[in-house]
């Protein structure tokens, strides 16, 4: 096998790599919005498993692609077929960070919820203060929280 082929190869194997992670990508966002903790911890340990298999290729596949970035900075052409799976492995890696990007917003929407629902049972550190029951404004040792009242 060429050194040609065996690049094609690599690359393929990438773009199936890229292609399984997209998947994933959306399948971690159904995960979060379904609120599917288990299904949730399955996707990212395949996540972390597809992620290491693609870097274990980019490494092997390093070096080629550096000659023909640079042979297409010296004017030359590249040919059709990595061209091809350059534009392709572009394209899916432009999806995948704007799956992650969208699935990092609902993270942190709902560690905005946790942090909301923490506070609202325990007092604050900083020095925002609650009011008390004639309307004055506590800060410090005197604020009361939900946690102590007795119901």
């Amino acid at each position: 096998m060429s050194d040609a082929q065996e690049f094609e190869l690599l690359l393929g194997q990438e773009i199936e790599l890229l292609q399984e992670l997209k998947g994933l990508a959306l399948a971690k966002k159904a995960a979060l919005l379904n609120d599917n903790l288990s299904q949730l911890n399955d996707i990212v340990l395949r996540e972390e498993a597809a992620a290491k298999k693609l870097k274990e290729i980019q490494s092997v596949c390093s070096e080629q692609t550096q000659i023909f970035i640079s042979s297409a900075k010296n004017g030359s052409a590249i040919p059709e077929p990595v061209a091809s799976y350059i534009a392709q492995m572009k394209k899916l890696v432009l999806e995948i960070k704007e799956e992650n990007e969208f699935n990092q917003i609902i993270l942190q929407d709902f560690l905005s919820l946790v942090r909301f629902t923490i506070n609202a049972w325990t007092s604050m550190d900083d020095d925002t203060g609650t009011y008390n029951p004639t309307g004055k404004l506590m800060t410090g040792q005197n604020k009361v929280n939900i946690l102590d009242f007795k119901g």
